[in-house]
């Protein structure tokens, strides 16, 4: 069986559109998978729906419990790709 793995690329380019979806504006400019959640002006209620928007977007069931760990967004796209999640559907 493999194992699918969602590319940064990949990633970088969702994430900036489920940002824009709940933020009502484009990413900053310098966004980097490394910014801080706190950085992108995201708090606890926006990151959810970030995270919602994902799910769909990448079609994926992202754990609420695992999200507290989450600080930025390597750090979602490493939690995806390490617990299997990658190319799962709901």
């Amino acid at each position: 069986m493999t194992v699918s793995t969602i590319s940064e690329d990949h990633f970088a380019t969702q994430f900036a559109a489920a940002y824009q979806d709940v933020a009502g504006e484009p990413i900053p400019d310098d966004f980097g998978l490394d910014a801080s959640m706190a950085d992108l002006e995201l708090d606890s209620i926006s990151r959810l729906e970030v995270v919602q928007c994902l799910e769909d977007l990448l079609e994926v069931t992202i754990d609420d419990e695992k999200m507290r760990a989450v600080r930025t967004p390597r750090d979602l796209l490493q939690m995806i790709n390490s617990s299997g999640l990658a190319g799962k559907k709901r």
